[in-house]
């Protein structure tokens, strides 16, 4: 296996960040013998009242950025594709080593915790907060998930050979995507996915109308709505989308933005989402990433507390964020009777070397399927 590193430094132009892309990267490694297996290129941008941090789309990006100052480097690895193909799940290393390493920092004690009367008020203000938070940076904060089509596959229509070796597409999926946000993963599957329908939704109205704005909504071939689904509204009767009509759930770093109390909740209405044999697709933060060591180390550090509950936070914009365990997954998901096809530790080790810095960090990659009616979960 032939491995080759690059450095990027920071471009300080809006003129040569525009010509940094994937793209031109990929050339350069093909002229070379090589094939690209991940990208991991953040632009930092400073202006005159506030520092902005964007992010170029790949899974590794996700929470990164905070990590990053000016001219710092990243490290972007490729490996000969003849002898590796590429992957975008990765375990760089055992979930068990930073839970050895680490675990210690996870302060249980009780006086680490806010009032329940805060947690509450944080809950009862949740889509609140995700106004603010959307009306402030729009559509500019995350960057499009086109990664997607390489970690879950499955949801985006490919050409594919039948019996008699002619082309073939793949049926259009009904999909409809949890927490929607202003489009980032909407578009892309949108994009992709031509014959299928696709519903999306989140507690933020700000969000909603910022996505309808955008070019690429096409009616049609879509609906984004607003909906709490953690909310008091009845369910079954009132939800825009048919119960059991959905091939595809995507749940995708939105359940830990909602209080874990009400995950059980949550899980059970998606689960009457899918039709028998549909597939809810998962990612989220787990158990000591690198940025739950920071809430901790905020208390540790600065006496400052920002814990909800166990493994639950509140960010300084009023949002929360949950890290789930893969046991946490399976039991909540099993619970409403969904069957698990994968569900993993995504552990990535990232090297910033002008810092010396090493980021690890931790998700859940999940999907649970919907058994076929008469089979047994």
């Amino acid at each position: 296996m032939v491995t080759a590193t690059l450095h990027i430094l920071f471009p300080q132009t809006e003129k040569v960040r525009r010509r940094l892309t994937f793209e031109s990267l990929d050339q350069l490694f093909i002229s070379l013998g090589l094939s690209t297996t991940s990208h991991a290129i953040f632009l930092h941008t400073t202006t005159s009242d506030s520092t902005e941090i964007a992010e170029q789309d790949h899974p590794l990006t996700e929470e990164l950025s905070q990590q990053l100052k000016d001219g710092d480097t990243i490290k972007v690895t490729c490996r000969d594709g003849k002898e590796e193909a590429p992957s975008y799940f990765r375990q760089d290393f055992p979930w068990a080593n930073i839970q050895a390493e680490v675990g210690h920092e996870i302060d249980p004690s009780s006086e680490t915790i806010l009032s329940p009367d805060v947690r509450n008020k944080y809950d009862e203000e949740s889509g609140l907060h995700w106004d603010k938070f959307y009306t402030h940076f729009e559509n500019r904060f995350f960057r499009d998930r086109n990664y997607l089509s390489m970690v879950f596959e499955e949801l985006f229509e490919k050409s594919r050979k039948n019996d008699k070796g002619e082309n073939e597409e793949t049926k259009g999926k009904t999909i409809c995507e949890v927490g929607c946000g202003v489009g980032n993963t909407f578009f892309p599957l949108l994009k992709e996915n031509a014959s299928g329908f696709l519903y999306a939704f989140d507690i933020s109205s700000s969000a909603i109308a910022i996505l309808k704005k955008q070019d690429g909504y096409d009616t049609t071939r879509s609906h984004a709505f607003v909906w709490d689904i953690a909310g008091q509204e009845d369910f079954s009767s009132e939800f825009p989308v048919p119960l059991g009509s959905v091939d595809a759930v995507l749940l995708i770093f939105t359940l830990s933005a909602i209080d874990p109390q009400k995950h059980t909740l949550v899980a059970s209405r998606l689960a009457q989402l899918l039709k028998p044999g549909g597939v809810l697709f998962f990612r989220d933060y787990g158990l000591y990433d690198l940025a739950q060591l920071r809430f901790e180390r905020k208390w540790a550090n600065k006496g400052k507390r920002c814990k909800l509950s166990e493994n639950f936070y509140v960010k300084g914009d009023g949002t929360r964020v949950y890290f789930f365990s893969v046991d946490d997954v399976d039991k909540l998901f099993r619970g409403v009777g969904l069957v698990p096809l994968i569900n993993k530790y995504w552990t990535c080790e990232l090297v910033n070397n002008k810092r010396q810095l090493t980021m690890k960090r931790v998700w859940i990659h999940s999907k649970f399927e919907k058994p076929l009616e008469g089979a047994r979960p």
